[in-house]
């Protein structure tokens, strides 16, 4: 079959102007959400803030850490590197995270659930429905990570069916919204730490490094054209890419309702420097004037 190239070319604005036509066509959708009566909930006004902490590697955490929070999290394929002495005396403090992303066999995930029960550890951190479904079939206590995004009270309710030990809301609230989500499970908000912006398959600094360096150092860093250095650390085959300011409230906590936890995210940070922070977090001290942080989005003024 033979076609003039403009026979082509009218072919092609046809389709295009009745996708256009499909797309300016307004439908009107049913939307039912679900019946919740929030005036039942009730914002204490008054409530002690507990610390939480999550680490990155096994080093970070010591006794002195593990008395000074309520509850450690580490990465599910990493407790083999913990003290059996110090696993086996806290063992009611650690949280197992299963990993936000996870692109090898997932039953690999299941397997390692399996061994940590054998080590008492019976508490798990989930980032998304799947994962606590499973940690729930596997006979684990879960906990709600912050990738789960809950940022209302509907999606809060929700998750109440599953019991979770604590609820960590969405990094991504102003302190308004955060004190409006009403729920009678135990919230908790991030409240300190290099918060990660990027999940890559694909390393940014593979291959302008390589991959042993990175290991040696536990993590490298990319620099932006303003020369902010952001943090690039992998595991289980993939990237994060964390802010080049660590998050930091603890002089702002008296500012939040109804909050049961503070959650600190420990990165670049060794064992010395996690528990001076930990340590501030319990005096509320402000951060020293020379130290560059943020606030995260808790006290920008929304549009």
């Amino acid at each position: 079959i033979y076609l003039p190239v403009s026979a082509l070319n009218e072919l092609r604005r046809n389709a295009v102007d009745n996708l256009i036509k499909l797309r300016q066509m307004h439908k009107n959708y049913n939307v039912i959400l679900p019946k919740i009566n929030l005036s039942k909930f009730k914002n204490k006004t008054t409530y002690e803030i507990k610390l939480t902490a999550s680490f990155s590697n096994a080093n970070q955490i010591s006794e002195r850490i593990l008395q000074s929070v309520e509850y450690a999290s580490l990465n599910l394929f990493k407790f083999h590197e913990i003290d059996k002495i110090i696993l086996s005396k806290y063992n009611n403090k650690f949280v197992a995270e299963i990993p936000r992303v996870f692109f090898e066999d997932e039953k690999k995930i299941e397997a390692e659930l399996n061994k940590i029960k054998s080590l008492g550890i019976n508490k798990v951190k989930c980032h998304s429905l799947g994962r606590i479904k499973l940690a729930i079939d596997c006979g684990f206590e879960v906990v709600a990570g912050f990738g789960l995004n809950i940022a209302n009270s509907i999606s809060a309710q929700f998750l109440s069916r599953y019991n979770p030990l604590y609820i960590t809301l969405s990094a991504e609230l102003a302190i308004n919204q955060v004190n409006n989500i009403k729920t009678y499970d135990k919230k908790a908000v991030i409240g300190y730490g290099y918060f990660p912006l990027m999940i890559t398959r694909a390393c940014p600094v593979k291959y302008e490094i390589g991959c042993e360096k990175c290991r040696r150092n536990n993590c490298t860093y990319i620099t932006d054209r303003k020369g902010k250095k952001f943090a690039v650390m992998c595991d289980n085959n993939v990237s994060q890419i964390f802010n080049s300011v660590p998050i930091y409230i603890s002089d702002k906590l008296d500012d939040f309702n109804d909050i049961s936890f503070c959650e600190m995210l420990f990165t670049t940070e060794d064992e010395n420097e996690c528990y001076k922070i930990i340590s501030m977090y319990l005096q509320n001290q402000p951060m020293n004037e020379k130290t560059e942080f943020t606030r995260g989005i808790y006290f920008r003024k929304l549009k």
